[in-house]
Parts: C-alpha cells; sequence; structure tokens
C-alpha cells in the first residue's frame, strides 16, 4: 500500500530512496551550517601538521623540538575537545530529525514495506563477519542500508565543491 506516492505510480521502494536520499542531503546541509564545518576542518588540518611534526622529531630523535611539540600537548587536547563540541552542535539539530523520521514517519507511511537484500549488516552478521547473505529489512532498515552509501557520497561532493570554491 503506498501512502505517500512522489510520482504516481512509483512503489514504495522508490519513494523510500527518495525520502533516504533527501534525508541525507537535509542533514548534511544542516550539519555544515550548524557544525562550523570550515572550522572544523581548520582545526583538524592543525592537529593532523602537529602530529606529523611530533612523529618526525621523535623519529629523529629531535629532543629540543619533540620537548617543543610536547609542550603543545594541552593545547591540542583542548582543540581536540573544541572539535568534539563542534561535531555535537549539529547533532542537536540532525538527531531530533533522524527521531523524527525514523519513530514516527517510516512507521506510518510504510507499515508493511520489505526488502530482500543480499547483503546483511544486523549487528549479529557484522559480529559474525557474515554479511554476505540474503537479508530482509523493513522500513527502518533499508532507510539505514541507504542513508550510509548517500550520506557518503553527498558529504564527498559537498566537499569538493567547498574546497574548489576556497581554491
Amino acid at each position: 500500500m503506498i501512502l505517500l506516492q512522489v510520482i504516481p505510480g512509483i512503489d514504495d521502494t522508490i519513494t523510500l530512496i527518495i525520502l533516504t536520499l533527501f534525508f541525507s542531503i537535509l542533514t548534511n546541509l544542516l550539519g555544515r551550517r550548524f557544525g562550523s564545518r570550515s572550522e572544523l576542518r581548520r582545526i583538524q588540518k592543525e592537529i593532523n601538521e602537529w602530529n606529523a611534526s611530533l612523529r618526525k622529531a621523535q623519529k629523529e630523535k629531535n629532543e629540543p623540538e619533540t620537548n617543543r611539540l610536547l609542550a603543545k600537548n594541552t593545547e591540542m587536547m583542548e582543540k581536540m575537545s573544541k572539535m568534539t563540541m563542534l561535531s555535537f552542535k549539529s547533532l542537536i539539530i540532525t538527531l531530533p530529525l533522524f527521531i523524527l523520521v525514523f519513530s514516527v514517519i517510516l512507521p506510518t507511511l510504510f507499515p508493511t514495506f520489505t526488502i530482500l537484500l543480499p547483503f546483511d549488516i544486523h549487528f549479529d552478521a557484522l559480529l559474525a563477519l557474515n554479511i554476505l547473505r540474503d537479508s530482509t529489512y523493513g522500513p527502518k532498515g533499508f532507510f539505514i542500508v541507504c542513508t550510509i552509501p548517500f550520506g557518503l557520497a553527498i558529504e564527498t561532493i559537498l566537499n569538493k565543491i567547498e574546497d574548489n570554491k576556497n581554491k
């Protein structure tokens, strides 16, 4: 039974894929807007450079440089803490949206939806490293299965666009 038809005649699978794609785009854009993405990347770059310099100094047994870099350890830990808080800031917006979609919209719009896929990412299959088997998913499971690649692809595309804009 189709309760939501994006295009008349389109079945639940396509409708759910479109909903998932829209959700992935929306949460990615909200995360960028409220998560201070550019500051996160700047801090991450600074921490990575500090780590690389520290490893190099330790490898070369350059004690003065190692000590100078280790003196910045507290500062780097504070920056890592700030990075964590910036990441959680966007969750304040996206998590309630996810809960709404996952707990209300999916069960309401797709009460009888099931799909058989040729892989299994249920927790027990992941633990057993037995993912190459058929598995049935309801609307929530299929939503998660679709959200993962959509989210990664959208993140990659938006990063490329942002990188090109900053050049």
